[in-house]
């Protein structure tokens, strides 16, 4: 009982810890030892965040303080709950960049975290009962489930497999490792980016920790050879290589129209012609990720975080082109993640760049 009362003291106080200072709806993370602010110092752009490992792995993001000078670490409700909770297991785990997209989502999915967090914490006490479902005429039904199964529905989780790098390796020679993605909604997995044959083995390793046994999707964003390496991980996934797409020996070359967009197998994420850095270039958007929103994986468009007229004619067939996909790719989503580096968010001064009126997909 005593257990029980401490912890419903924890969580009444709690809330004097969720100060404004974060953008994007963060919350400041706290030590677990003397409940002071977790500050940091912002890395050169590609280098992880100080938070992540500060938090031993989980997401979080230094971010300048917006009610004074200093930077401090941001992250989700539920997260500051795990981090200084009395009876949380808080483990330290490895610094494994795909722990960096993992967390909560919308105000659905933070409540849901919290509310197993505080179960967890709270073992002997009864959960109240759940009203029953009501049946309704079939005529509403439809209706019904339409809208209660969408909120029901777990989030989109994307994750990290293999660490980006990009840098000199001589004249004419870069090392190059580009960001290879695994997208979750549900059973449908998508890996986006498959890097370089070298890259094979850390890949698999990465998808058998998290018991991915088959792909849906293999998607290049395009043909560039960093990004198809490893195609042949799973020989029934469906393959899409800019705007081609394979299933077993069909090969179907899909619409390239302005704003077209091919779903794959989830409606939230799907792929969009963004031509510049090849012909056929694509971005893969992924919707309603975790404390991101739309994640747009934009391949080469982006090699790194970089300003929105800056461009690499290494990695660009035509600039002009380049930048307008660039433009509709920043009106549309809330986040970019490049060929290289980690992801970042869409700013509304670079909304304001690109001349943003509203999103175009």
């Amino acid at each position: 009982m005593r257990e029980i009362f401490s912890n419903l003291l924890f969580l009444l106080f709690l809330k004097d810890f969720f100060v404004d200072g974060c953008e994007n709806g963060l919350t400041q993370l706290r030590q677990r030892a003397t409940l002071n602010i977790m500050k940091c110092v912002p890395t050169l752009q590609g280098q992880a965040d100080p938070c992540v490992i500060q938090t031993g792995g989980r997401m979080a993001f230094c971010q300048k303080d917006r009610d004074g000078d200093d930077f401090v670490c941001c992250g989700t409700t539920a997260l500051l709950i795990e981090l200084i909770a009395p009876n949380s297991n808080l483990q330290t785990r490895s610094i494994d960049p795909s722990n960096y997209y993992k967390d909560s989502n919308s105000a659905m999915t933070v409540l849901k975290q919290e509310y197993k967090t505080v179960r967890r914490a709270l073992p002997q006490m009864s959960l109240p009962s759940q009203s029953p479902v009501i049946l309704q005429k079939s005529s509403h039904m439809k209706k019904y489930f339409k809208t209660n199964l969408s909120v029901m529905r777990s989030p989109i989780t994307l994750s990290l497999l293999s660490s980006p790098v990009l840098r000199s390796a001589g004249p004419n020679s870069w090392e190059t490792k580009p960001a290879v993605i695994l997208l979750q909604d549900g059973i449908c997995n998508v890996l986006v980016n498959t890097g370089l044959p070298a890259q094979g083995p850390e890949i698999v390793e990465a998808l058998a920790t998290r018991g991915v046994a088959e792909a849906r999707f293999m998607v290049a964003t395009s043909s560039h050879m960093q990004f198809t390496g490893n195609l042949n991980l799973y020989p029934r996934a469906q393959i899409i290589v800019g705007r081609w797409h394979a299933r077993d020996t069909i090969m179907t070359r899909w619409n390239t129209g302005k704003g077209y967009r091919m779903d794959l197998c989830s409606s939230s994420i799907y792929t969009v012609p963004t031509p510049g850095p090849s012909d056929d270039s694509i971005t893969v958007f992924a919707a309603n990720v975790p404390a991101m929103g739309t994640v747009a994986i934009v391949g080469l468009l982006f090699a790194e975080a970089e300003p929105l007229d800056r461009t690499s004619t290494l990695w660009v067939a035509s600039t002009a082109t380049t930048l307008q996909s660039r433009k509709m790719v920043v009106c549309s989503a809330d986040w970019i993640q490049p060929a290289y580096g980690m992801p970042f968010p869409v700013t509304p001064q670079m909304r304001k760049e690109a001349g943003c009126s509203k999103h175009l997909i």
